[in-house]
């Protein structure tokens, strides 16, 4: 049977190849500071001084002496494009007042969230579990969905989204009031297609499970052995290989999107692929308005396994997508960097400067290894809140 455990137990295992690659190349790396610069770059009593004054100058000196952005195995290829309709140009907001909706997996969803308290100009404020579409909803004063699933793949959430088709695997047919077995199946894989809640909205409507198909609604559930669905409804008659999507997909195209997807895969590893899958959300949609939100696990950690990264560079996962849509991007680890903990009122410790200088998000900021508190939400929410500003979003409504 499919549950969100089985999304965060294939996330486990990649992480453990990245912590073991990670591990074979850092004698590697160390090294090559070794043998290019002459020293090893640490942190020292002076240095520290210095970037207590001002933390991000010196970050960025200590991204000199690491020797540039990122290191690029030799053997990786150019990052070929696609043919595509979906471009990176930005259009004039029109006006029009829209609620917000924030698709991704766990870290969209709020998973690990705290008790917090900030304190700013003097006024404390609770942001106790707080979520980034809380937040989000908070700073703008707009409806915002939060349309996170913990431990979806990129494939499943884009699926969920509307933007990869699935479609019903036979005919199926009900003569009055009844039920019907089918299987969901994906066009962009041929996989089966499972969810917990098949209207997308992840149990956060008072209309769970329902499904649209030929523009009806229908309410759609996994069987007792969750290897096929059980549709519910009068008079059906619909045919093998009619799409079906979430309701979520369907009363949700007109907002202004958040999308966060990638951090457990599903795309195999090739940025092409990922950019399809956002690409496919927007075609579904139509939607001009919207913010790509970047990932933000630690380099070493992150799914992410083609190079090794120095310093402050864009990882290329990073430069993938702000190639791809330019403004609507967000690096979100680097903004989290830079203005996660000010955001907060929190200080950096020793330790996070140390950090920054490997383009680690504080663990201030963190509840573990990949998840954020109260206080990361919180930053994250800002970030994607002033990108909204810089692209017109929230003005006027």
């Amino acid at each position: 049977m499919y549950t969100w455990e089985r999304g965060i137990f294939v996330r486990l295992k990649k992480k453990i190849v990245v912590c073991f690659s990670v591990t074979v190349f850092a004698v590697l790396l160390v090294a090559s500071e070794i043998l290019v610069h002459g020293q090893t770059v640490q942190t020292t009593p002076k240095r520290l001084q210095k970037i207590s004054s001002n933390i991000w100058d010196i970050v960025e000196n200590d991204n000199e002496i690491a020797g540039g952005s990122s290191m690029q195995t030799e053997n990786q290829k150019p990052h070929e494009t696609r043919k595509r309709t979906i471009t990176a140009e930005t259009v004039p907001y029109d006006g029009v007042k829209r609620s917000i909706s924030c698709w991704g997996d766990s870290m969209m969803y709020g998973c690990a969230t705290t008790p917090g308290f900030i304190t700013l100009d003097g006024i404390t404020t609770n942001i106790s579990y707080a979520t980034t579409p809380d937040m989000l909803s908070q700073f703008t004063g707009l409806t915002t969905y939060n349309l996170g699933v913990n431990g979806e793949t990129s494939k499943e959430i884009a699926t969920r989204a509307g933007g990869l088709t699935m479609v019903v695997d036979r005919d199926i047919v009900i003569d009055g009031t009844g039920i019907a077995e089918f299987k969901l199946q994906s066009l962009y894989d041929g996989d089966n297609v499972y969810m917990e809640d098949y209207s997308g909205y992840n149990f956060q409507s008072d209309q769970t499970n329902i499904c649209v198909i030929n523009g009806e609604k229908y309410y759609v559930t996994n069987s007792y052995d969750g290897e096929s669905q059980i549709l519910y409804g009068t008079d059906v008659n619909i045919k093998e290989g009619t799409p079906v999507y979430t309701l979520a997909a369907v009363e949700r195209k007109d907002d202004i999107l958040v999308l966060e997807i990638g951090s457990n895969a599903g795309w195999y590893n090739d940025y092409d692929e990922l950019i399809a899958q956002y690409d496919s959300i927007l075609e579904n949609t139509g939607c001009k308005y919207y913010i790509i939100v970047g990932d933000t696990d630690d380099p070493e950690l992150s799914v992410d396994m083609n190079k090794i990264y120095i310093g402050m560079g864009e990882t290329p996962w990073e430069q993938a997508l702000s190639k791809a849509y330019g403004d609507h991007f967000i690096n979100m680890r680097l903004y989290m960097i830079q203005n996660g903990l000010s955001d907060c009122g929190l200080e950096a410790t020793d330790e996070d400067l140390d950090g920054f200088t490997r383009g680690e998000i504080s663990q201030q900021l963190r509840a573990d290894w990949t998840h954020f508190n109260a206080y990361g939400y919180y930053a994250k929410a800002k970030g994607i809140y002033e990108k909204g500003v810089e692209l017109g979003y929230w003005g006027g409504q």
